[in-house]
């Protein structure tokens, strides 16, 4: 995925992550630490030194969102 188009995703990712309605606490710890470490990414000029970690991180986070968040769970799979 080149950087404009990782660029585009995170932030429609990062948007929804904010839109995201009040859950359990665990959820919204990782909804919160999920949108800070997405925020720190777009802030970078350059997405390619953190794709591949940041793929990783996404793809964990799945499993932690696809029950009760099955938008948020389809976006993070759209990216991997």
């Amino acid at each position: 995925m080149d950087n404009e188009r990782l660029r585009e995703k995170l932030e429609e990712l990062h948007l929804e992550l904010l839109q995201m309605a009040p859950a359990e606490k665990s959820i919204e710890d990782k909804r919160d630490a999920l949108a800070t470490k997405i925020q720190a990414t777009l802030s970078e000029e350059d997405l390619g030194g953190f794709h591949v970690s940041l793929m990783e991180d996404l793809q964990k986070e799945i499993l932690v969102f696809e029950q009760d968040h099955p938008r948020i769970a389809k976006l993070l799979g759209g990216m991997i």
